[in-house]
Formats: C-alpha cells, structure tokens, sequence
C-alpha cells in the first residue's frame, strides 16, 4: 500500500476493505437489534441506503435466531409499555443465518462470535448501534462497521489495525515475485546438481544478436578510371598531311 493514502471517502474505504480482506458483493451484512429499533424510529429505507453506504451493488441484511429472540422481548416489552414496536416485524425480511450457540445469547455476543472466532471468514459488515461490540470488533481487522447517528447512516474510517494489516498484505504482494524467483534459482541448481552440469548451463542461454549482412553492391570491385592522358592518347586520332604540290 505504499504511496496510497485512504481518506474517509465511502469509495475509498470500500476499495480498502475489497482490495485486502475480500469483502466484495453480494455484501452480508449482520444487523443487531439495537440497529432495527433505530432504523424503524428514523424510518429509514436501508434496502436503499445500505448500498449506497458499502459503495454499491447489492447487500444481503441478515440476522440470527438469537437477535430474532431478543427483538421478540424487545416487541412485548414496547408493547406493555404502550409504545408501538414493530421492530420484529422489520428483522423478518432479512436473511436468517445459523448460529453455532448451543444456548441462545444476546444479539451482540452473538455478533461477537461469529466475527472473532474464525477472524471473519464469511467477510461479514455489522450494522450495530452497540459501542461495547463495535469497540470489541476492532481486534479483527477488515470488518465493514455501520451504525446510526442523527437519523444519518454512516461507516465508522478503518481502524488502525485494519490500515496496518492492509499495509502488510501490500508488502508481500510486492514481495512476492522476488520469493518466486528465488524458489526458481535454487530448483536450477538442483536440477544441475542432480544431472552433473554446471549452474551456468542451467541458466537461460543468452541469445546473440545477428549481424546485418553487408549491401551486395558495396563489395563489387571498383573499375579504374583511364587517366587523362592515356585517355587522349587513345581517342586522338593522327592526321595525315597531304603531299605538297610541286610548282610548274
């Protein structure tokens, strides 16, 4: 990442987040119930706002039967409390993925295990509007955090630890034609060690250029010109004179 600079533009974060950690569409994104409440207050439309938000192409939101549970609570205790809920009714028309719990938990633990067991492997987003787990998802790098703040959908700027892994990863990009050169090198010389040549046989043998054959009419051998004088000795021809007449 060497010369690159990632401000807090949603399109440069996207491209950091799909460049180094894979995260690409469709985009799974895990919504806590804390984040359908809110949603459901402010009235926003998140199957328009969240792509817009992960820079385009489609999103797939989802939940898990321990949020699902907890959002259950969350419905009976607005209820008795007179206040309309509704949240639940939300959550159902996302995607319900499996969790591995051998007991329900709390949507954010939830979260938490999925996230940092296996270090993402599923390439999740998390849309949360708990600090505690956004903070503690911070030990994995690359995860796409997307919370709430004034009616305002918004991407918390890559952590520290993600920017440093990203920096990493870049490096042993660029590190890695040279390490396959080298595994080439040393297979020569074995190869030339194994069959008796020399290293300098296994090398690529190094091509001569050819030399351009010289113009045909160059090498015909000069003509000597005639000298001037031999020339006017050969085209001059003698005149005769004619006898003188005699007198009378």
């Amino acid at each position: 990442m060497k010369g690159k600079k990632y401000k807090r533009g949603k399109s440069n974060m996207h491209a950091l987040y799909e460049r180094y950690f894979g995260v690409r569409q469709p985009y799974q994104v895990l919504v806590d119930a804390k984040f359908c409440e809110d949603t459901l207050k402010w009235k926003l439309p998140l199957a328009e706002k969240m792509p817009e938000i992960l820079g385009g192409g489609h999103v797939k939101l989802m939940t898990t039967p321990c949020i699902m549970e907890e959002l259950r609570k969350c419905d009976a205790r607005a209820q008795a409390q007179g206040l309309p809920g509704g949240a639940l009714f939300v959550a159902k028309r996302f995607e319900q993925r499996h969790c591995k719990h051998d007991r329900l938990k709390s949507a954010e633990d939830c979260i938490r295990d999925l996230i940092l067991t296996d270090q993402n492997p599923q390439h999740y987003c998390v849309a949360s509007q708990d600090y505690e787990l956004r903070r503690s998802l911070h030990a994995c790098p690359g995860v796409p955090i997307v919370f709430i703040t004034k009616g305002i959908i918004a991407m918390e700027a890559p952590t520290k630890r993600t920017l440093e892994e990203a920096r990493r990863r870049e490096a042993e990009k660029l590190l890695k034609p040279a390490l396959i050169d080298k595994q080439v090198i040393a297979k020569q010389m074995k190869d030339a060690g194994e069959t008796g040549a020399s290293v300098e046989a296994a090398d690529p043998p190094v091509k001569k250029r050819k030399k351009k054959s010289p113009n045909p009419l160059s090498c015909l051998k000069k003509k000597d010109k005639p000298t001037q004088g031999s020339e006017s000795a050969c085209t001059k021809k003698k005149r005769k004179r004619r006898p003188k007449k005699k007198n009378a």
